[in-house]
């Protein structure tokens, strides 16, 4: 797709402001790149805030309008509100008409050539959605080291056709607040027909804490919403012995993941669970040993 239409989102949530603006100059330098490969065209970056105040100042704003000069244009919008993950990139999507959407972290860093290897995965008419690879810790699950189809894509940073988000839609928030709607969103697109690809050539760096074992440390948000995002999957994906077995294992785990249990079984009261269902032939969904795809390491 020579020439695409861009448009960049990355929702912030008491982001430290230094650490913006080390995306922003990223997301810059990878733009110009692209644009100069006559990968990308006209490109536009939209920051959604929701934080409980805005992470950025008034002054702040116009120091990364300055900052990006003819990259992109360029906006920052404060919800006034926590939409979590999905929200927030859905209210900055909303009428989305470019070609191409990247979704990428507030507390990541593009390298030069991010946006340049992502569009040159999407030449492949095929592709719904091309994933960077993460450093310094790679996602682990599998991927095939050829085509690069995976069986689904981490919105830590990815590239999404415009097209396949009009037809299936982006993330859906009203059942996933933060974890799982990455997950869902690839096996929507999936179900659809649109393949869903990684891309190793194309590194972000995620800024994330990692533990003395070697694997990235959870905070207390994703202790909780990771258990409570997997129930909801494996619900929302017709598996029924999935969310049994899950279930039972929370209900003598830690007390963040009987939380996620309680979370759980209070929207199963309030009749709050996903419907449709999906994928009752297994299709797309994919469980395994309590991840969503085989794991490599």
């Amino acid at each position: 797709m020579p020439g695409a239409s861009l448009r960049i989102q990355s929702v912030l949530f008491h982001s430290d402001p230094a650490g913006v603006r080390r995306l922003v100059e990223s997301l810059a330098n990878a733009t110009r790149i692209a644009r100069g490969a006559a990968l990308v065209d006209t490109a536009h970056l939209a920051l959604g805030d929701s934080g409980d105040g805005p992470s950025l100042r008034p002054d702040q704003v116009e120091e990364l309008r300055a900052l990006v000069g003819d990259a992109f244009s360029f906006e920052y919008a404060f919800f006034g509100a926590n939409l979590g993950h999905g929200g927030g990139q859905n209210r900055l999507a909303e009428g989305l008409t470019e070609d191409l959407l990247l979704v990428i972290n507030p507390d990541a860093v593009a390298e030069p050539l991010l946006v340049a290897r992502l569009a040159e995965r999407m030449l492949d008419p095929s592709i719904g959605i091309a994933e960077a690879r993460q450093l310094p810790v790679e996602h682990p699950k599998e991927y095939d080291p050829v085509a690069g189809a995976t069986p689904w894509a981490s919105m830590a940073c990815a590239l999404l056709r415009g097209a396949a988000v009009r037809q299936v839609g982006l993330f859906d928030a009203a059942t996933f607040f933060m974890h799982g709607d990455d997950v869902d969103l690839s096996w929507r697109m999936r179900l659809a027909g649109w393949a869903v690809a990684h891309q190793p050539q194309a590194r972000v760096f995620h800024d994330k804490a990692i533990g003395t074992h070697g694997y990235i440390e959870a905070g207390p948000v994703e202790l909780v919403h990771g258990p409570l995002g997997s129930l909801l999957l494996a619900y929302k994906y017709s598996r029924d012995d999935q969310v049994e077995a899950l279930a039972e294992q929370l209900r003598q785990g830690s007390p963040e993941q009987q939380e996620a249990l309680r979370l759980y079984e209070e929207r199963v009261a309030a009749g709050a669970l996903p419907s449709p269902r999906l994928d009752p032939e297994g299709r797309v969904a994919a469980f395994s040993q309590g991840n969503f795809a085989h794991h490599r390491f």
